[in-house]
């Protein structure tokens, strides 16, 4: 498989970062717990260190792990093999497009936000997993997604690329908490219904 070859496969390091976001995880395993019956057929999209494939098998899910990137796919299996959860876990190392299942899925979980939307494939791997992976009757993890944004003023992230007299190429970045300063209030500039496919596509 030829690098680059499909927009954003992050990188495993990057994938292990995200086990952190414990508010984001324990969201998507209560939806779990809601959704997933015994031994529902389940395919998580871009499953990354295997986190939430590990937790809809614990939810009683026979699970598809699908994702790009080889060396998080060798994390999220030894993940698995750590938890004893791998014998209910399939995984797989292909693009989502390329994946032909042998079932259709009663749950698709696909998670990959990172980036407000701007460079992931959420919206295209949501409609493409609709249309072709789930069952008329399924469920898709996230069904929906809000966009919010708010000006800030964050120095520390200003001055990251002035070091000494030399200057480097802005890039977006995250800031730790506690960093910024708002500077006016919370505002909703998009709403993406991801149960429609190819509505945003």
């Amino acid at each position: 498989m030829k690098k680059r070859e499909y927009a954003t496969p992050f990188s495993m390091l990057h994938a292990a970062s995200l086990l952190s976001h414990r508010q984001r995880i324990m969201k998507f395993d209560m939806a779990m717990k809601k959704v997933i019956k015994q031994d529902d057929y389940v395919i998580d999209i871009g499953t990354g260190s295997g986190i939430l494939a590990i937790l809809a098998a614990k939810r009683g899910g026979r699970v598809t792990a699908i994702e790009i990137n080889e060396d998080s796919l060798k994390y999220a299996i030894r993940a698995a093999e750590v938890n004893d959860v791998a014998n209910r876990i399939e995984f797989v190392h292909t693009h989502y497009s390329k994946y032909i299942p042998n079932e259709r899925a009663d749950v698709i979980i696909c998670e990959m936000l990172s980036s407000m939307m701007l460079i992931e494939q959420q919206i295209p791997a949501s409609s493409y997993a609709i249309e072709n992976l789930m069952k008329s009757s399924g469920k898709l993890l996230p069904e929906s997604v809000t966009i919010f944004t708010v000006p800030v003023q964050n120095e520390i992230l200003w001055r990251r690329f002035e070091v000494q007299e030399l200057l480097f190429p802005r890039i977006p970045q995250t800031a730790e908490n506690g960093q910024s300063i708002d500077l006016a209030n919370l505002l909703e500039i998009a709403h993406f219904d991801l149960t429609i496919p190819n509505r945003h596509a």
